[in-house]
């Protein structure tokens, strides 16, 4: 079954390309719900698989993971280790996911997107649900974040 990906065009789009606000205003219209994998219901991870595959990530790079809950981050962490092998850490940039670690546990992600001039992270959370946060706001809930970034190397295979 063939994968739609109609937001493959902006994987090297400017910042103002009409599609990023489709985009942002496509996810910001979801539910949170954890194990969520839409597609009107996301949970952290949920939302940043299924942006990862709409822009063209092969969806075997990006595995679902529907039985590992939100609050569960001892697995969330293993399974990141495996999946970030495919990922480049890089500064931030539009469609990086960006991933808050405490200590050494990854403790929640989110996408990078353009919101006018500025970079945010897009992301969903049992408190808030689907939501922005500008960079320096997301960095402050976190002791580490690493952005990681698959398109360039993954689309090249």
């Amino acid at each position: 079954m063939a994968i739609a990906t109609p937001f493959k065009p902006l994987l090297n789009a400017n910042l103002n390309h009409p599609l990023w606000e489709e985009l942002t205003d496509y996810y910001l219209a979801t539910e949170f719900e954890d194990g969520g994998r839409g597609p009107s219901t996301f949970d952290c991870w949920g939302m940043g698989r299924d942006i990862q595959i709409k822009t063209g990530i092969p969806e075997n790079i990006v595995p679902s993971f529907g039985a590992v809950g939100a609050q569960d981050k001892q697995q969330m962490t293993t399974l990141y280790r495996q999946v970030s092998k495919a990922f480049d850490v890089v500064p931030p940039k539009p469609l990086a996911i960006a991933c808050g670690f405490v200590g050494q546990l990854l403790w929640h992600i989110g996408t990078v997107v353009p919101d006018g001039s500025e970079l945010v992270v897009l992301h969903t959370s049992t408190s808030f649900g689907p939501h922005k946060s500008p960079l320096h706001v997301f960095e402050r809930q976190f002791l580490r974040v690493e952005y990681r970034y698959a398109a360039n190397r993954i689309l090249q295979q």
